[in-house]
């Protein structure tokens, strides 16, 4: 991870300084003459599409057969929304291309960087979970067609990530047939909450019991409580729909539920709650969609399916990639 932070650090009138550290001054200087815009979480950063080979400016790196693209789904978020971003994997050459497919932070071969102004330099994101990628096979890729993963940025080894306000960059590297990729550069600003308790909601959610059960899906009573008491708390705020989304997360993998059809349509109900970010969006739909599955619901699969992508259009692609 080492080599990620290097490989961006650059000589500026005789100090070190990052290619992140150079952007916040630019974009400080920028949003100096700017206001804030309704409708900002609605444009996404560096959004992939599945069906097209071709990319932004700086994300293909010439003579290499793949593309390494990271994108967010909003450029703006509250503390304590749990930043998702995706990170894929393009086939950028005009042929078929065979690849391992370990793009997920677990697998240990994808990098983040995470950049803010009170860093010094880039920070190494360390995923929570590790897992061996050992047996897992290759696929093929047609020009154009990617793989690809979600990077939970917001959550790591060490609890929650993104507890300053401000703005971070993100910028993913990831080794794949002995070659090194790098990706473009993704800013999202944190913004504090204006209300005290709002600014409570969101502390609370990214305490380590609610934001390990948020994480995970799952966990001990005293995440669950918390979640449940975020809910009772401030039912309508966004912090409260993220906790109820976790919550019928759990509810939905309980295989030994009684009511699996009744945590199926919960499930259902709290995915409707996320409208502003398809990405967190996108982890319930996975969940739905298995949940359904097992219960002997498959034939409601198109239906959920058809209703999600009407209302989150930027996930199909990704859906797509993987074979959701």
């Amino acid at each position: 991870m080492n080599s990620v932070m290097n490989l961006y650090r650059i000589a500026v009138n005789g100090k070190k300084r990052t290619v992140a550290g150079l952007l916040y001054c630019l974009l400080l200087a920028i949003s100096a003459c700017q206001t804030d815009g309704a409708g900002d979480d609605e444009s996404p950063v560096g959004e992939a599409t599945a069906d097209s080979a071709s990319v932004a400016d700086g994300m293909t790196e010439s003579g290499k057969p793949f593309c390494l693209e990271l994108a967010s789904a909003r450029d703006r978020v509250l503390l304590g929304e749990p930043l998702t971003l995706i990170v894929s994997l393009r086939n950028c050459s005009d042929e078929m291309r065979k690849v391992r497919n370990l793009l997920g932070p677990e697998y240990g071969l994808l990098g983040i960087a995470i950049g803010h102004r009170d860093y010094e330099q880039e920070q190494a994101y360390y995923p929570a979970v590790r897992r061996d990628g050992r047996g897992r096979g290759e696929v093929e890729l047609a020009p154009g067609k990617m793989l690809a993963a979600t990077v939970p940025v917001y959550f790591g080894r060490d609890g929650w990530q993104l507890d300053t306000p401000g703005t971070y960059t993100f910028q993913a590297e990831y080794f794949v047939d002995e070659i090194s990729l790098t990706s473009n550069v993704v800013m999202v600003n944190i913004e504090k909450p204006q209300r005290e308790a709002d600014l409570s909601a969101a502390q609370t959610l990214m305490n380590s019991g609610a934001a390990t059960f948020y994480y995970l899906g799952g966990g001990d009573e005293k995440g669950a409580a918390e979640l449940r008491g975020l809910v009772a708390e401030l039912p309508d705020s966004p912090w409260a729909a993220y906790a109820r989304l976790g919550l019928a997360i759990d509810s939905a993998n309980d295989k030994d539920s009684l009511s699996r059809v009744e945590a199926c349509r919960a499930l259902e109900t709290s995915l409707g709650e996320i409208d502003q970010d398809w990405i967190i969006a996108l982890r319930g739909f996975e969940t739905l969609l298995k949940c359904l599955r097992e219960s002997g619901l498959e034939s409601e699969i198109p239906r959920v399916t058809a209703d999600f992508v009407s209302r989150h259009p930027r996930a199909e692609a990704t859906l797509r990639a993987r074979g959701s």
